[in-house]
This record gives C-alpha cells, structure tokens and sequence, in this order.
C-alpha cells in the first residue's frame, strides 16, 4: 500500500519509469508494481511500515486494533465510580443511606454495568459537540476544556441515558429512591430536575477529561490541527 501510494504521488507529479533515479529528467527505476520490485527495494517500505508505531508514539499516538475489548474503558468505569463515590461522600452520603457507597469490587455486578454503559457512552457524547478521543502516552497533556453550553448538552445526553437505562430495567418514577422496589423521583425530563440534581450529572461531564486522562485518552476537536 506505501509502495502504491508513492508511486500515485511520483506520477502526479510527472516521474517516469527509467532504469535509473534522475532529479532532472524525473525517472525512477522502482515506478513499477510491488510484484516487479527487488526484495532489497521491497524492504525500504517493510522498514517504513514497521518504524509506524515507534514514529507515533513519539507524537503521544497508540496503535490499538479496532474491535479488541478496550481494557482503558473497564479502568474508565471504575474511575467514573470512585468518582461519584467522593461526590456523594462531600455531600454526606454513607453506605448506610446510599448503597452504592462501597468499593468497585463491592459493588453489584448491575451498577457495575451501569458505570461500564456510562463509560462507553463518553464518546457518543463527546462526538455529539464535535469532539473524539485518541489514545495518549503524553501524561503532561493540557486537560480539555469544556464549555458550559457543551457541559450542558453533554449533561442532558447523559441524564436522558440514565433514564434510558433505568426503564430498560424495570425502574418506574417515584416521590423516594427505591432500589428495593426500583423507583426514583429523577425519572423525569431534564428540564423537570432540579439544579442540584442537574449539578450531578454536569459535573460528571466536566471530570471526563481527567478521567479519560487517567486511562491513557485525550479529548481533542475534530477537524482542529492535531
């Protein structure tokens, strides 16, 4: 495929076939196809294809085969729950009046779920305002900076998701949170919550980049100059 590229590109720009390599007269022994070339010719791209990984990681780029289980996005799942855990402690919340105060391995396996779907779903959201991950090795990285109308649409994606969740699940609206009988009064609209439990989900929104920090991604706009 490298070989096939830059043979495009020699032509496009007017080189010719020759037996020998010519500045001036724009000839090239190797503008045929990769079957005719030389081993010792075909080895120039083999070289070029195997120095990939190693040229981008030096620009803070990881190589990850699409399709394999992202082991980044199980460590997201349990930062995003060591996350809510500290949140909910500075409002006072214990094990006792929240159950879901415990440790990951403590947690039920449903909740595990739960932050698991939650972690998947960043980057629907981040897409949604025109954003997307790259995998980083650079841990000194300047932390993606949200706006607050971004916070706000992203916060609303993830409430709506909640809800989503929750109904799949056999949860059903009601005045007090139930895990027992699976009700909760925050399965309404958005616009119907109030500012504090809004405040919950955006700022969920807002420590994504330093979640994702955490595992190994960066945020970055799509289209802008990498």
């Amino acid at each position: 495929m490298e070989h096939d590229r830059w043979v495009r590109e020699r032509l496009t720009r007017g080189w010719i076939y020759g037996p020998t390599k010519s500045i001036q007269k724009k000839t090239h022994p190797y503008l045929v196809p990769w079957a005719k070339l030389s081993e010792e010719a075909k080895d120039l791209d083999r070289d070029a294809v195997r120095a990939i990984p190693a040229l981008l990681a030096r620009a803070r780029y990881q190589v990850y085969r699409v399709g394999e289980k992202e082991p980044g996005y199980e460590i997201l799942a349990r930062a995003i729950h060591e996350e809510y855990v500290r949140e909910r402690r500075e409002k006072g919340d214990t094990p006792e009046t929240n159950p879901s105060m415990v440790s990951w391995d403590e947690l039920p396996e449903i909740l595990k779920e739960s932050n698991r779907s939650q972690a998947e779903d960043i980057r629907v959201k981040l897409k949604a305002i025109g954003c997307d991950i790259v995998r980083t090795t650079d841990r000194d990285a300047q932390l993606f900076r949200l706006s607050a109308a971004e916070v706000e649409k992203m916060a609303k994606m993830e409430h709506d998701r909640w809800v989503r969740e929750r109904l799949a699940r056999g949860w059903t609206y009601g005045t007090t949170k139930s895990v027992k009988k699976k009700t909760s009064p925050y399965l309404v609209p958005w616009d119907w919550l109030t500012k504090e439990v809004k405040d919950i989900d955006r700022n969920a929104v807002r420590a994504i980049p330093a979640l994702l920090a955490k595992v190994g991604f960066q945020v970055y706009r799509v289209g802008e100059k990498q």
